[in-house]
């Protein structure tokens, strides 16, 4: 299999809708043999949504037409990484509570924030490297300062020289966490914070769906931040690469916010943005709207 029916594999594994009609047709498209699933795995492995994949396969009773020992290695697979979740959200109650207690507002963002948000199906969905904090601008050091007085200690020097110009300070961790920690004075980098800047993100954060007293983003800042990271920060529109991760997050965000009316509303980088709608809903098999 290429690389394009790889990806189109595991977005249909991703959005797939039960359907008698649709069911035969689309395990018809699975991989014919052992190295052809290994691809799979592969693929879906380096875009971070294997677990996700396997979630909607069994999800749909779709397990049934994959080898059963791959069944078994994918379930094992997703319990590591729900158990490693559990302990990311663990810490970022911690984190949370110890912030609180010094008065400095935080927000957490990217994958972890749609976790403690209930956007995915299990808590061991989303593959987390880091966790991504938003605090007040000029709280950036003090919030810092709290995490090494508590055992963290950062990667890199941190240089500051350039802080006006810093979106986060360099990645704090800790020996006994399994990951690391991004203290972040802005939502993006400073070339596009003019468009999205962090006060913008602290005046409409809300209340995590599934975890009390941990604030998020609301959805459209969630979409805005997403097509920002994806696309312009990690210059995805330039070089067109797509994280089918990153999609997949915008697929899901369209379930509770219209991404296009968002980005729409947003009014900025127009050329990129319609871009990026359109290839999600490509990609998932969504009608794509006649306003687009």
């Amino acid at each position: 299999m290429n690389k394009k029916e790889l990806f189109y594999l595991t977005s249909g594994f991703l959005s797939y809708e039960p359907s008698h009609q649709y069911e035969d047709r689309f395990v018809s498209s699975f991989p014919k043999n052992p190295s052809q699933w290994k691809h799979w795995v592969a693929f879906a492995g380096s875009h971070l949504v294997l677990q996700s994949a396997y979630l909607s396969l069994q999800k749909n009773d779709l397990l049934q037409y994959l080898p059963s020992e791959l069944s078994q290695d994918l379930d094992y697979l997703y319990q590591l990484n729900k158990k490693r979740n559990l302990q990311v959200i663990r810490l970022c109650q911690l984190v949370s509570d110890q912030l609180k207690k010094e008065g400095i507002a935080r927000v957490f963002m990217k994958g972890t924030g749609n976790i403690l948000d209930g956007l995915y199906l299990s808590e061991g969905e989303r593959m987390v490297y880091d966790v991504d904090i938003l605090v007040e601008e000029d709280k950036m050091l003090k919030a810092v300062s709290l995490l090494i007085d508590r055992g963290f200690y950062p990667v890199k020097p941190f240089n500051p020289h350039a802080l006006s110009s810093t979106m986060h300070y360099p990645l704090l961790v800790r020996d006994d966490h399994a990951v690391g920690i991004e203290v972040h004075r802005m939502p993006v980098q400073y070339l596009f914070q003019e468009k999205f800047g962090a006060k913008e993100v602290f005046r409409f954060s809300r209340q995590a769906a599934n975890y009390t007293g941990m604030l998020v983003m609301d959805e459209t800042r969630k979409v805005v931040h997403n097509f920002m990271h994806a696309q312009l920060m990690h210059s995805g529109h330039y070089h067109g690469n797509v994280s089918l991760r990153d999609l997949y997050d915008l697929y899901l965000l369209n379930r509770r916010a219209n991404v296009w009316e968002v980005l729409a509303v947003f009014g900025h980088y127009k050329k990129e943005a319609d871009a990026y709608v359109k290839l999600m809903y490509q990609t998932f098999g969504t009608p794509i709207p006649e306003t687009l």
